[in-house]
């Protein structure tokens, strides 16, 4: 079986047009999110972003490489600086 995260994404016509759910899924895990156009100004690719951290974060053991083809790439890079400053906050708290 692969190790690798698939993702699937299959329209909601019952949440309005347009709508789908979204999932990340390997043989370990599952993450879901739903898309509906109108409730939030989010791109796929920004929500995509965001499952995939979440997927990485719940499961840690699956390929999610081929996936951050389909994320917004700027969003991650924020999100992932962020991280970097708050870890470095936390050492320098840690020293004094």
């Amino acid at each position: 079986m692969s190790t690798s995260a698939k993702l699937l994404v299959d329209p909601q016509p019952d949440l309005g047009d347009g709508a789908k759910r979204l999932r990340i899924d390997c043989k370990w895990s599952t993450t879901t999110a739903w898309l509906v156009p109108g409730l939030a100004e989010l791109t796929d690719e920004q929500v995509v972003t965001s499952m995939l951290f979440k997927h990485e974060a719940e499961c840690g053991r699956c390929n999610t490489s081929r996936l951050w083809e389909r994320a917004d790439l700027s969003l991650r890079d924020a999100v992932e600086q962020v991280w970097e400053q708050i870890g470095a906050a936390e050492l320098r708290d840690r020293r004094n």
